[in-house]
C-alpha cells in the first residue's frame, strides 16, 4: 500500500465530510471472520468476546476514489481516518520505525508512556514485535474497551489489550497519552 501524507485534512470539502455514512451498531463476528482473524496470526481472538465495529472496506469517498484506512488513521481521527503508517513525511526521513512512531504521536501532543494511568482522557496502545518494530495501535474507548482497525481487514472492539497478542502484532510496548 502506498503511504499517504499525514497532514491536514482541510482539502476535504465539507459536502464530502457530511456524506460519510455512520457504521451500523457493532455486531458479533461471523464464524468466517473469526476463523480468518485467528488463522491470520491473532490466536487470542479464538476465545475473545470481540465485536466487529466496521467492515473491511471503508466507503468514505473523497472526490472519485474510495479511501481505505488502517489502525493509525483510526486512532488519529475516528471521523475522517485518512492517516497512514508509515507516514510519508520528510520530517521522519532516516529515522528508525519506533522513532518515527514516537515522533508522529509526539507531534500530536501525545508522548509515549510505559504505563497506562487510571482513567486517562485519551489513550492509544502501541504494539510491537521488538524494540524497533511497531506493528499496531489501538484506541481506548470511553467504555473501557479497546478498538482496533486490523490493517485492511475489519475494525473490532476488544475487551483486553492481550486479545491481539501474537505473531501479527507482538504485544503492547507502551501508550501514547
Amino acid at each position: 500500500m502506498e503511504a499517504c501524507a499525514a497532514g491536514s485534512l482541510d482539502f476535504i470539502p465539507e459536502s464530502y465530510k457530511r456524506s460519510i455514512p455512520m457504521w451500523p451498531a457493532p455486531r458479533p463476528p461471523t464464524p468466517a471472520e473469526r476463523a480468518r482473524l485467528v488463522s491470520g496470526h491473532l490466536p487470542a481472538l479464538a476465545t475473545c468476546a470481540f465485536e466487529v465495529s466496521a467492515p473491511a472496506t471503508h466507503p468514505a469517498l473523497i472526490g472519485q476514489f474510495v479511501a481505505p484506512y488502517n489502525c493509525l488513521g483510526w486512532v488519529i481521527d475516528q471521523e475522517y481516518p485518512f492517516h497512514y503508517w508509515p507516514p510519508d513525511d520528510a520530517r521522519f526521513a532516516g529515522q528508525s520505525p519506533m522513532s518515527i512512531m514516537d515522533a508522529y504521536f509526539s507531534h500530536r501532543g501525545m508522548p509515549r508512556a510505559a504505563v497506562l494511568p487510571p482513567n486517562p482522557a485519551k489513550a492509544i496502545a502501541l504494539y510491537a514485535r521488538s524494540a524497533d518494530d511497531p506493528t499496531h495501535v489501538a484506541l481506548l474507548r470511553s467504555d473501557g474497551r479497546w478498538e482496533s482497525k486490523l490493517g485492511q481487514d475489519v475494525r473490532i472492539i476488544h475487551p483486553h489489550l492481550t486479545d491481539l497478542d501474537g505473531p501479527a502484532y507482538g504485544s503492547v510496548a507502551g501508550y501514547y497519552l
